[in-house]
Formats: structure tokens, sequence, C-alpha cells
């Protein structure tokens, strides 16, 4: 599992996490500066990918037929995209160049990103990466908090890893880290499939002019498929309030963690409202159909029993109404036999 996040990040055997937060700070840093390319790091498969990736991603925030045009569209024409495009990438550490550049992905091959376990030293703004080592031996990618710690729970081993440093003194912070973390998310792979075919450039079998193929597919590592667990687009951040957000649909996501966690959360939400969880596990069609017949048939037997004896007998008394009659003849009975009350 995999997850992409501002300033922190875990992996996972098979999921992958990339978010926007500030790593715990544990020793101050001197702060990174921007780093230019090699010429042998900016012809690699990955940076191509990266670059193609980039400047898709810009290129459609700057469309007026995006969502967010009027947050990031007067930013990027300020600051041009082949401007925006060579700083950003700048911004991404060298060896995520060189994890990214392996054939096969690996838990073990995270850690050589970090200069020291988890990179939690550094104290300014980062973009990290949260690997997580399923149960399942999957790898995810993960960024909604309710996800991740389910993916958490559910994992053997995790390993943080930060994959951009962003120094101080930047204009417009917020969408730096948006765009970066979007950036990661896209390139991980970490975010739903649905997310993946909207913000990716191109299909499997499309080369764009520097020749770099871009999947939309997850990616694959030695440990399995590498799963995501970023659910909110990183571009919200700062801007748009939680409850505006639109609403992410994740239940055509194969990976089965994914589905667990939507049936534990619907298993709650029947708990908060009253309903059973076989009530809801009926709803699902999880329960035997043959069950449900029964049940339905013996109802409508017992409401044909009720009408009969309302044609029958034209008034039909309830059976508690005659038992509770006898119980009160009963203890009259009772009362009388005994004489009454009497005096000491």
């Amino acid at each position: 599992m995999a997850t992409v996040s501002v300033a922190s990040s875990t992996s996972a055997l098979s999921h992958q996490d990339l978010s926007g937060q500030r790593p715990p700070t544990m020793t101050t840093q001197p702060q990174p500066q921007p780093q230019p390319q090699s010429q042998s790091q900016s012809q690699s498969p990955a940076y191509l990918e990266t670059h193609a990736i980039l400047t898709h991603l810009l290129t459609t925030l700057q469309s007026p037929t995006c969502p967010y045009h009027k947050h990031y569209s007067p930013w990027i024409t300020h600051h041009t995209i082949p401007t925006l495009t060579t700083t950003l990438l700048s911004l991404i550490r060298a060896p995520v160049w060189t994890f990214l550049s392996t054939p096969l992905w690996s838990l073990d091959a995270l850690k050589q990103i970090s200069p020291y376990p988890g990179d939690l030293r550094y104290e300014g703004r980062a973009i990290y990466l949260n690997g997580i080592l399923g149960l399942d031996k999957r790898l995810r990618v993960r960024d909604n908090g309710g996800l991740h710690y389910f993916g958490l729970e559910r994992s053997a081993w995790n390993v943080f890893a930060v994959l951009c440093f962003v120094p101080m003194g930047m204009e417009e912070v917020v969408l730096t880290m948006n765009v970066l973390e979007m950036l990661m998310c896209l390139v991980f792979r970490s975010l739903p499939v649905e997310k993946l075919r909207e913000w990716l450039p191109l299909s499997e079998d499309e080369v764009d002019e520097t020749g770099a193929v871009v999947s939309q597919k997850r990616r694959k590592s030695r440990e399995g498929v590498v799963g995501g667990l970023n659910i909110a687009s990183p571009l919200d951040q700062g801007l748009i309030s939680f409850k505006d957000q639109p609403f992410v649909d994740l239940s055509g996501e194969e990976d089965e963690l994914v589905q667990e966690w939507l049936r534990e959360l619907e298993r709650k939400r029947g708990e908060r409202g009253g309903v059973s969880e076989k009530v809801l596990l009926e709803k699902k069609g999880v329960v035997d159909r043959e069950k449900v017949e029964a049940r339905k048939k013996a109802y409508a037997e017992k409401a044909r029993g009720y009408n009969m004896h309302i044609e029958k007998d034209g008034v039909f008394v309830p059976h508690w109404v005659l038992l509770g009659a006898a119980a009160v003849v009963v203890g009259w009975g009772l009362f009388r036999s005994s004489g009454g009350p009497r005096r000491l």
C-alpha cells in the first residue's frame, strides 16, 4: 500500500500514501535547495514520465473547463508551465528517481530514499511517502486518514520516505505543495482508479512527444500490485472545505482492503442508525436468498390467516386480548376464594 502526504509519508507492501502534512520535528536541518537534474537523470524513462504527467496536470488546471481553474490558473499563467515544470521537478530528491527507475519496486528499496530512518529529522515543508506492507502481501498508497489507518491496522510493516523538499521563501506555498503532492500521487498511482483515469495524460499504448509512455494502471512491486490509499484530491487542500469536496466513489476498486474498509463503514453506519448488521447484509445480497424468500412466505401465510379470521367471524379479537381477559377472570376467582382481605 502507499500514501502520499505533505511533509510526511508511509508505505505498505502493496499500498502507498502521499499527503501534505508536516513531518515530526526531531532535529533542525539546513534548508535543502532545489537541485538541477543531471543529463542522464533527465533522460531516464522515470523522469520523462513524471515530466509528461506534470505538464498534463498543469495544462489541465489552466483549462477554463477545469473545476480548479479559478484557484490555479492565475498562478500557472504568471509563472508559465515550462518554468513551473522545471522548478517543481527540481524539488524531487535524487533517490526518488533511482527508486522510480528500478524495473520492479519493493518496500525494501523505499528505505534507500531516506538518508536516515524515516527522514523524521527534517522540520520544514516536504512531501512524504508512507509504504505499508499489508497482511495480504500487497503494497498500497494512502492519503485519507480513515482508510490509511485501516490499512495500518491490517499491516505487517511500514516505512517512511521523504520525496520532495519545499524550501522556505517560495510564493504560493499552498498551491506548490498541492501540485507536488498531486504529482506524486499520480506517479505512485496512489489515487483511486477513477482519479487516475481523470488526471493521467495518456493511455498505456500512447506516447507523447518526448517518448514517455504513461500507463493508467497500478504499478507492480516485488511484493505484488501497489494499491492506492489516497482518496481525497490533494488539489483541494487549503482551498475547498471538506463538506464541499466532490464525492469519490470507491465501489469499483478491486483492492480487497478498500472493499473491506467500505463494508466496515457501512456496518458502523448501520449500528448508529439502529439497523442490524444482518439487515445490512441482506441489502447487499449477502444473506442466502432462499432464507429471505422463506421468511417472506411465512409472513404472507400469517397475514393470510389473519384475513381469514376477519372474513369468517366478521370481528377478529387478537389473541393477546383473549389471554388478558382470561388472566383477569382467574385472578378474580382466586381473590374471591380466599375470602377477600382479612382483619388481624
